[in-house]
């Protein structure tokens, strides 16, 4: 246990050096992107912020958003540009809620099934979970690479499905960053990985996996490791975000001006209270 929390805080230690330390600024981007946010209706309350940090952020020109979830009508906030996709019209997803009824972590599981998804609707997409807010100009995507991101915890318990599939590169980072942009090209390549290596549909694999063996999945995690196994281009860039709680009263300008100097983004999260909509 004292190796573990050592080598937990030594890893920290790199990667906020080197966040500190890491002086590049990127410039736009002439690679364009869509965005597909996967929002619960209990994550309402902060996703215009992340659509309009999104828009103002973004160093990739944003083609499309795409704006999928569990309401079954269209939010009459949602701005009429974005593409609204009820979650069910989403192939094989009714399948799959019910094979995950009666697990208590079986909405978390179909939320990363519903953000790999976006590999059938564009080229490069970016997912940024409902709740994460730009605060900086963020690079997502290069002509040639990916950009990633690394996060300052470290999850082993990922491992045991990782090992399943032999998917096992950069073992010592985590990707779970609250983001991650996708290019169709490579996740198709997961997937077919995926049902090479298990003889199931790869959907199929990660719910039956997940029924047995509990919260071993990460998207973000596998989709990251295969993309360095398979040695596709990519190219780090500091993460710096911070865990705040959510305000009624907070604005994007509110968060640009209270964040921005020291941090890149942060992640809102619920209190108790009621529901509020930005508008």
């Amino acid at each position: 246990m004292k190796k573990a929390i050592f080598f937990r805080r030594c890893r920290q230690l790199f990667l906020r050096s080197w966040e500190t330390l890491y002086l590049r600024t990127d410039e736009m981007s002439a690679v364009s992107c869509d965005f597909w946010l996967v929002c619960h209706t209990k994550d309402y309350s902060a996703a215009p912020l992340v659509i309009a940090s999104a828009r103002r952020f973004s160093l990739n020109p944003i083609k499309r958003i795409y704006f999928i979830s569990n309401n079954a009508t269209r939010p009459d906030w949602l701005d009429p540009e974005i593409v609204y996709i009820n979650e069910d019209a989403i192939p094989n997803i009714l399948n799959l809620k019910t094979a995950l009824k009666g697990k208590t972590y079986g909405g978390w599981i179909l939320q990363q099934i519903l953000k790999y998804s976006g590999a059938y609707y564009s080229e490069r997409f970016v997912v940024i979970d409902c709740d994460t807010i730009l605060v900086r100009p963020h690079l997502f995507f290069q002509e040639d690479c990916v950009i990633l991101r690394r996060s300052y915890e470290y999850s082993p318990h990922y491992k045991i499905l990782e090992k399943k599939l032999n998917i096992g590169a950069a073992q010592y980072f985590s990707f779970v960053t609250h983001m991650m942009p996708f290019k169709s090209t490579i996740l198709l390549e997961l997937f077919e990985w995926i049902e090479s290596s298990t003889g199931e549909i790869w959907y199929d694999f990660i719910v039956n996996f997940t029924k047995v063996h509990g919260m071993v999945f990460s998207e973000w995690d596998l989709y990251a490791r295969f993309l360095i196994m398979k040695e596709f281009k990519y190219k780090f860039r500091p993460w710096i975000n911070q865990s705040i709680i959510l305000n009624k009263e907070f604005s994007l300008d509110d968060l640009i001006d209270g964040y921005q100097r020291k941090r890149n983004s942060v992640s809102l999260h619920m209190s108790a209270g009621d529901l509020i909509i930005y508008k």
